[in-house]
C-alpha cells in the first residue's frame, strides 16, 4: 500500500513540476515541429492539354514560356519554370505571390493569359491562402473560371487548358 502511495505522490510531483507558462506561450514562441509542404507563397502549375500533356515542359512542350502572363491587378508575376525531372516528368511553372496576397486567408485573383497559335486565352484565377503560425502564408488550391476547387496537394496545380497543335 505504502508503495502505491508513493508512486502516486511521484506522479502528481511530476505533473506538478511542468512548466504552465508554455502552454499560454505566445504563438511567436511556440515550437513548431511540422514538415511544411508547400514552401512560402509560391504559386505552382502545369498547364496541360484535354488527354494530359506539359504544354510548357516535359518531352513535346508547345507553349513557349514567354507566351504565359499572370496578373494579379495590374501586377505582372514573375514567372520562372521548373525544368522537368526526366523525358517523362513535367515541370512546373511558379511564381512568389506573397506581395500580391492582402491578409492571412486571403482569395487572390489574377488572370491567366496564355498565347495559344497565336491567339490569347484568358482565365480567371481564384487562389485560396491560409496563414498558419507554423509554416506562414501558403497556397491550399485554387478555382479556374469559378470552376472545381483544385487543390494544393501534389505540389504543382494542372490547370487544362484548350490548345491545339503548334502551326510550322
Amino acid at each position: 500500500m505504502l508503495r502505491n502511495i508513493s508512486l502516486a505522490f511521484c506522479c502528481l510531483l511530476m505533473v506538478l513540476s511542468c512548466k504552465k507558462t508554455d502552454l499560454y506561450a505566445p504563438s511567436s514562441q511556440k515550437k513548431c515541429i511540422v514538415l511544411c509542404t508547400n514552401p512560402g507563397t509560391s504559386l505552382s502549375f502545369r498547364l496541360l492539354n484535354a488527354i494530359g500533356q506539359d504544354l510548357v515542359s516535359g518531352p513535346s512542350p508547345t507553349i513557349p514560356l514567354q507566351d504565359i502572363n499572370l496578373k494579379a491587378g495590374s501586377t505582372n508575376m514573375n514567372l520562372q519554370i521548373s525544368p522537368s525531372q526526366s523525358n517523362t516528368s513535367n515541370g512546373y511553372i511558379y511564381t512568389n505571390i506573397k506581395p500580391v496576397v492582402p491578409s492571412p486567408g486571403a482569395f487572390v485573383q489574377m488572370r491567366l493569359i496564355v498565347l495559344v497559335n497565336g491567339q490569347p486565352q484568358v482565365y480567371n484565377l481564384n487562389i485560396q491562402t491560409v496563414y498558419d503560425e507554423c509554416c506562414g502564408h501558403h497556397v491550399l488550391g485554387m478555382t479556374v473560371n469559378n470552376g472545381t476547387f483544385i487543390p494544393n496537394d501534389k505540389g504543382a496545380m494542372d490547370i487544362t487548358i484548350a490548345a491545339g497543335p503548334r502551326p510550322n
